[in-house]
Formats: structure tokens, sequence, C-alpha cells
């Protein structure tokens, strides 16, 4: 039962990530975009990893998308449709996308195969705050600065609505629509 569930959520993840990069409306794609992270997350808990599901479940699909939801609505036209991909591009992404996993899955059977230190058996919600808050080697500092990245990109997109409404180009809203 266990492994039909795995199986039935590794599916869910690749068809939404799949249907992330293929589909040509933005707004589609980020709403893919959340299936194939809440379906992640569902992993996560398979695994008994319920601090990571959550914090997938929080940070990407509950914050990171719903910002790219908020810029792509901002910006464009409620997600118009975007030009397809050239055939080559496609190909060579699928090549690059396949031949990563299996670099990562072969890393990850070898890895455990050997005892490797590195994989630590299972963190405590402690260890995991010390690990995120620590200054000497922790990732309190990288964190502060993708918050700084994502504040950026929020002042960019929103400038950027701001220049198209001045000059008569402003997005369609659910007003506009009806």
């Amino acid at each position: 039962m266990i492994d039909a569930l795995f199986y039935l959520l590794a599916g869910l993840t690749v068809i939404g990530a799949i249907a992330t990069v293929t589909v040509g409306n933005l707004l589609h794609a980020a709403i893919a975009f959340i299936g194939a992270l809440l379906s992640t997350a569902c992993l996560f808990l398979l695994m008994g990893n319920e601090f990571v599901a959550l914090m997938q479940i929080m940070v990407y699909a509950g914050g990171v998308v719903i910002f790219v939801v908020y810029t792509i609505l901002l910006t464009t036209r409620s997600g118009e449709n975007m030009p397809r991909p050239p055939l080559p591009a496609v190909v060579t992404a699928l090549v690059i996308s396949v031949l990563s996993g299996a670099v990562l899955a072969w890393r990850g059977a070898a890895a455990a195969a050997a005892g490797d230190p590195s994989m630590p058996e299972k963190l405590g919600l402690g260890d995991i705050g010390r690990r995120l808050l620590a200054i000497d080697g922790g990732f309190l500092v990288p964190f502060e600065l993708i918050s700084l990245l994502l504040l950026a990109a929020l002042v960019g997109a929103t400038s950027v609505a701001r220049n198209r409404a001045e000059h008569g180009d402003e997005p369609v809203t659910g007003e506009d629509a009806a």
C-alpha cells in the first residue's frame, strides 16, 4: 500500500513538473507548480519528515508560488499565453533533467550503500533550528540574502506594473474582465 501511494505521489509530482514547463499560460504554470510542490510535500510526509513537508508547504507553496502568482498578475494580462519553446530547447532540457536525475539517484544510492556520514539518519526540530539560525556554519546569512532578493523582485514587479499603468497599458484585472 505504501509503495502504491509513493508511486502515485511521485507520478503526480512528475506530471505537475512537466505541466509547469509545458503549458503556455503563466498562471496555469504557477498552478501546476503548486500541485508539484504539494505532492512533493506529501512524499516528505510519507518518509516521516513532517518538518520538511511543513516547510515545503509554508515556504514554497505558500510563499514563493503565491509571490510568483502575484508578480504574474501584476506584470501581465492575467497570465497571457507565452510562445512555445523551440523543439531543440525542449530536447536539451529533457536530456539535462534525465541526466541530473540519474546522477542524483546514483549518488544517493552510493552514499546510502556506503553508510555516508554526511547523510544523517534523522534530525530533530531543535537540531534543525540551531543549524538554521547559527551564524557560524549555519544558514542565517543565506536566508536573509534570499529575503532581500525576494523583496527586490517584488519592488521590481511593482515598478513595472506602475510604469505600465502610467503609460496607459494597464494590466487586466478581475474587475476589467467582467
